[in-house]
């Protein structure tokens, strides 16, 4: 009897939003943690951003400036003083 060949299947349910990272491994959505960041599409990003130091980041796309900074759009990272 002739044995056909293995097909493999990788599944996406749901999509996964911006301050979250794709693990194609495990086929999840992986929220940005506390002191990290990502404005990132979540397909192509491979990790969260670092906070900086100018910035309070409470994790996913949640981070504003401090105190006597600002940024141009809430799409933007770029914070200025």
């Amino acid at each position: 009897m002739e044995s056909l060949p293995t097909l493999e299947w990788k599944v996406t349910l749901g999509n996964c939003s911006i301050g979250e990272i794709y693990d194609e491994e495990n086929l999840l959505c992986i929220p940005c943690g506390s002191g990290t960041y990502s404005l990132a599409d979540p397909y192509t990003a491979k990790t969260c951003s670092d906070c900086p130091d100018n910035m309070s980041c409470l994790g996913g796309r949640i981070y504003f400036p401090n105190k006597g900074f600002w940024r141009i759009s809430s799409t933007s990272d770029n914070v200025v003083q």
